[in-house]
């Protein structure tokens, strides 16, 4: 953490005392990047916001920005902007210009792992009444519903086969399990 914390340093002293340098959009990126490890979720996502009033950034740019916003929204618990932000992410990321195609999948699988996850969370979040059997069985049926909802949305991210997010939905479908 502590290398993470100086990281972050650097990066926002960048970017207050050369506000003008052409190395700022990176830094800015990093710092989005680093606020997330860190787990300064609200910081990333207005870190995300600023990048994401850019005008001047690539497709794999727009894409990871809009990624990290849904990451920092998740991280801060607003699970369902997470998830529309996830989805935004997604059909971005599926509907950009062919001649504008995406360095990797990273970006696109990250964003599909955030909607997975706040699929999951959602699904955890229901507390099962002490009221009678009907009032548990639509329960515990919403609850299933939105589990194998977010087991296939693991799926989907292992589908893009990155190796970083094939691991992490490969674990949460077996937690899911246990």
């Amino acid at each position: 953490t502590a290398a993470l914390d100086a990281a972050r340093e650097r990066y926002e002293r960048l970017r207050e005392r050369v506000p003008g340098s052409p190395d700022i959009k990176d830094a800015t990126f990093q710092l989005a990047a680093v606020l997330v490890d860190l787990e300064r979720f609200q910081d990333s996502v207005l870190i995300a916001d600023e990048l994401l009033a850019r005008d001047d950034l690539s497709t794999d740019e727009r894409l990871e920005a809009l990624t990290r916003r849904a990451q920092g929204l998740l991280g801060a618990g607003d699970l369902e902007r997470a998830s529309q932000q996830a989805k935004a992410a997604l059909s971005y990321f599926r509907t950009r210009p062919t001649e504008e195609s995406a360095r990797d999948d990273f970006f696109a699988a990250a964003a599909n792992y955030v909607l997975a996850e706040s699929i999951r969370l959602r699904a955890q979040a229901i507390a099962f009444p002490a009221a009678g059997v009907e009032e548990q069985k639509a329960v515990l049926i919403r609850r299933a519903e939105l589990l194998l909802e977010a087991q296939r949305e693991y799926f989907n991210t292992i589908h893009f086969s990155n190796v970083r997010w094939t691991a992490a939905s490969g674990y949460r479908i077996g937690h899911m399990y246990d």
